[in-house]
């Protein structure tokens, strides 16, 4: 009797292309988890009013719930587009898991996409809130709108997803001598 050879896993939509989660590294895992990270931070409170100064307001209003005490907003009650464009950048860690999983034959270096996708989301965190200043800030400067606990967690997360994006497309790399 001749001995069966296991079966390899194959994708149902592309019979050629082999299906291994064994080929994932544990720098797209990391990735991963950061950008679940990353959107669960943006149901945490990012910017907090001051309950005793009238002008500290974000969209006009001085808390979420729109009474007359501060309170702390999170950052999809703060912006309105901002929050669609970090959501869209969770997404780049799964993709490039997707294409590892699957051996896609790309262009250019994986994780490359991601590190870009990274920085991106990381400086659109740090321009609205401490660069740029928090949301609030009106002509007249300052309205006591200061930054709270899940802001700093979304700044550790971005920066997750930017280093192991890089770190995949480091691993890529063919070392090449000076000049070519």
């Amino acid at each position: 009797m001749r001995a069966r050879r296991p079966r390899r896993r194959r994708c149902r939509l592309h019979p050629k292309v082999e299906f291994k989660l064994a080929r994932l590294d544990s720098t797209e895992w990391v990735g991963m988890g950061a950008a679940l990270l990353l959107a669960f931070s943006l149901l945490l409170p990012w910017y907090s009013t001051d309950a005793n100064n009238e002008q500290s307001t974000i969209n006009g209003l001085r808390s979420p719930d729109g009474s007359t005490a501060g309170g702390a907003w999170n950052a999809l009650q703060t912006f309105s587009i901002l929050d669609f464009i970090l959501l869209a950048g969770c997404i780049a860690p799964f993709v490039l898991a997707w294409m590892v999983v699957r051996g896609h034959q790309v262009g250019w270096n994986r994780g490359e996409v991601t590190a870009i996708v990274g920085a991106l989301v990381l400086t659109l965190i740090l321009l609205n809130g401490i660069i740029l200043g928090q949301p609030g800030d009106g002509p007249g400067g300052p309205v006591e709108v200061s930054l709270s606990w899940g802001y700093p967690i979304a700044i550790f997360a971005a920066a997750v997803i930017l280093v192991t994006g890089a770190l995949r497309g480091a691993k890529g790399r063919k070392k090449q001598p000076p000049g070519v």
